[in-house]
């Protein structure tokens, strides 16, 4: 789910089929304006490889105005130097550093006091983004700039990263 700071109408986001073509009014509005989208993860001792995962498909957006805001409550020693040298190397990448586990709800607003974006998008420290997703996104703002909430159709995948299943297809709005 991807939410504008003040909440508001709904808008239905990712579709079932292939990106239709990017039109002139959207052409033009990349040129000018580019949303946002502030990504919050609470962490909470995922194995290394499922988080090296969900930041490389953070990293591979191919929508550039991004921030991730990760509120880190790991003991896992590796997964923090890790988590810490990504922040390091990307400067979108911001992490506060938690001295416990405070639960899911008080990590997630940990992450969200980091967040300077226009647009808040929640993304579970196990989770993958496709390439495409938050360009998807942006081109739901630009149809939809009145929406103030936009939300999405997710799947799970296989453990060996080959299949998708129990796919969620949100309605229309």
């Amino acid at each position: 789910m991807l939410v504008r700071p003040t909440a508001g109408k709904a808008q239905s986001g990712a579709g079932r089929t292939a990106p239709a073509p990017i039109s002139p009014h959207l052409q033009a509005r990349l040129a000018d304006d580019q949303p946002m989208i502030s990504i919050i993860t609470p962490v909470y001792n995922p194995p290394l490889a499922i988080f090296q995962d969900t930041l490389a498909s953070v990293i591979q957006q191919s929508y550039s105005s991004w921030e991730w805001c990760i509120a880190n409550a790991s003991d896992e020693p590796e997964l923090n130097k890790f988590i810490t040298s990504c922040a390091e190397k990307d400067s979108r990448i911001k992490v506060k550093k938690l001295e416990k586990n405070l639960g899911i709800a008080a990590n997630t607003n940990a992450a969200l006091g980091l967040a300077c974006g226009d647009y808040v998008l929640m993304l579970d420290h196990d989770d993958l983004l496709s390439p495409q997703a938050l360009f998807q996104i942006f081109k739901a703002i630009v149809s939809n700039p009145e929406a103030e909430l936009i939300y999405y159709d997710e799947d799970k995948i296989s453990a060996d990263k080959k299949m998708r299943e129990e796919p969620w297809f949100k309605p229309p709005v």
